[in-house]
């Protein structure tokens, strides 16, 4: 049944996200035709720093979706009811916080800009994206229950409905109306609608929710909870900072059109990761459901069945990257666009390198191991921006990506594993950091042919990027499944896939 849940809950948020990007990408190619870069760069950086504020979120959501899986497995309604309570008034407590502190931060915006660009209503604009930050939260806690219970394939349908909708009027007010105000106004009605929308859902499928009963959280889950959420604030800097400062150091440091080019890179990369890692939030409830009620050695082989899967899912896109981003963007918006190979290089191994921890972070998420590395995010915190802040003065943009590359690999990579083993397994990573090392000599070296043989390619315009892109399908495809068949992993995705296509047959 897990199995089932999961692969429902994957197709179902592939084949949202792939209609989002299609359509995000539509609309941002409208979107710089007529408003230009400095409202790219303008927009990629307001929603940095709402990013920023979301630290007040301190973490409590994912220490109570963690404590919701055992209660959901046991059916215990009382304790469902008392945690999502919680939950709600806690949320609704955070999104008044968002407000407020943006609010609050509105005069400093100045000083976070190299130079301020000739942009009308800038003031307002960042109000708007305030209010549309902080409204999200008021419903949030319905969406995660939904997502708690293995049904995730319901929030994807919702979102991508509702973003289909938007996306359809933003196109239509540009083109009437050129304005951005305009534009942004319809994402912040939009935000509304799809939470009420999921809420709504949320309260007929699960009537038990609307209960005014004032059930008392367990003590020992109160307790947990506690714990959790201290160690998550901590987690939650370390995402954030790690995830947000880019834009922000070069905002500072290199000029806000910069942010603008950034964006269209940062769109395609993002793209792919939200298609990826829906995959891994799809299962995670899955996976939690499996730590209440499975044995260890399931466990340990489902954890590196899936980090297989994370290998060829992440490895194959970091390798598309790094070959088609330049090609696309200059068919796209033009050559004026776009990064050295250099850049595009550290970009695609960023992302390989921050994708291919999410079969760990996966499990350790739902195992609720928080605590025991609840140093790393401070540690990630001052390395990032200490290399970051060095690197940018001798290498510009190129070292502010440099410098996230080098904190991950130097700090997450190994301490989450670490963490996930001795806690979980009572054993150590060293086999999971031998494949680690495995799966990037594989990507690396497939990488560097796959793009050798693209850039023989001596076609323009969509037929040269038509051609690139099926060489790209094709040659890490079967370089991985050449030297990797032979592994228990991908014996043990096949029979998997194999009894999931079995089932569905009868």
């Amino acid at each position: 049944m897990r199995t089932e849940k999961s692969l429902k809950n994957v197709l179902f948020g592939w084949g949202m996200q792939l209609v989002i990007i299609v359509l995000g990408f539509i609309c941002r190619t409208v979107f710089i035709e007529i408003l230009g870069e400095e409202y790219l760069g303008l927009s990629g950086l307001f929603a940095n720093i709402l990013t920023m504020l979301s630290l007040a979120e301190l973490g409590i959501g994912t220490a109570i979706i963690f404590s919701l899986y055992k209660p959901i497995a046991e059916n215990n309604q009382e304790q469902i009811i008392a945690l999502m309570n919680f939950y709600q008034k806690f949320y609704r407590a955070v999104g008044c916080f968002v407000l407020i502190a943006g609010l609050a931060l509105a005069p400093f915006l100045p000083y976070l800009v190299k130079e301020m660009p000739d942009i009308p209503h800038i003031s307002l604009i960042y109000l708007m994206y305030v209010a549309n930050t902080g409204i999200s939260y008021f419903y949030s806690y319905k969406s995660a229950f939904v997502n708690a219970n293995q049904e995730n394939f319901l929030v994807s349908l919702n979102h991508g409905i509702c973003y289909t909708v938007m996306v359809g009027i933003q196109i239509a007010v540009l083109q009437l109306t050129r304005n951005f105000i305009a534009y942004f106004s319809v994402q912040l009605v939009m935000t509304l609608v799809e939470n009420m929308i999921i809420s709504y859902i949320a309260n007929r499928r699960y009537p038990f929710l609307k209960s005014r009963e004032k059930y008392k959280i367990e003590a020992a889950t109160s307790r947990q909870i506690k714990v959790n959420t201290l160690a998550m604030v901590g987690h939650n800097v370390g995402t954030i900072v790690m995830g947000s400062t880019d834009n922000l150091i070069i905002s500072k440091f290199v000029g806000i059109v910069e942010v603008g080019l950034y964006s269209n890179y940062l769109m395609i990369i993002n793209s792919v990761s939200t298609v990826l890692g829906q995959a891994f939030t799809a299962i995670t409830s899955s996976v939690g459901n499996l730590l209440v009620m499975g044995e260890d050695k399931q466990k340990e082989d489902s954890l590196y069945m899936i980090f297989f899967v994370d290998f060829w899912l992440y490895g194959f896109c970091a390798i598309a990257i790094f070959c088609l981003a330049n090609p696309f963007i200059e068919l796209w918006v033009g050559k004026s666009y776009l990064y050295g190979l250099p850049i595009v290089a550290v970009l695609a191994a960023k992302f390989y390198c921050t994708g291919i921890r999410l079969a760990c972070n996966t499990f350790k998420s739902a195992a609720g191991l928080y605590m025991q590395d609840v140093y790393k995010p401070y540690i990630e915190v001052v390395v990032n921006l200490a290399i970051s802040l060095i690197l940018v003065k001798y290498y510009g943009i190129l070292g502010v990506f440099l410098g996230t590359l080098i904190t991950t690999l130097l700090v997450a990579t190994w301490i989450e594993p670490m963490v996930l083993f001795r806690y979980e397994f009572g054993k150590g990573a060293g086999r999971y950091l031998g494949k680690y090392l495995w799966y990037a000599c594989l990507v690396a070296v497939t990488g560097l042919v796959t793009f050798i043989i693209t850039d023989m390619v001596d076609l323009g315009g969509l037929g040269g990027l038509a051609c690139k892109m099926l060489i790209t399908m094709v040659v890490p495809n079967v370089f991985f499944l050449l030297l990797t068949f032979w592994q228990q992993e991908f014996r043990m995705l096949r029979q998997t896939l194999k009894n999931v296509l079995r089932k569905s047959e009868r």
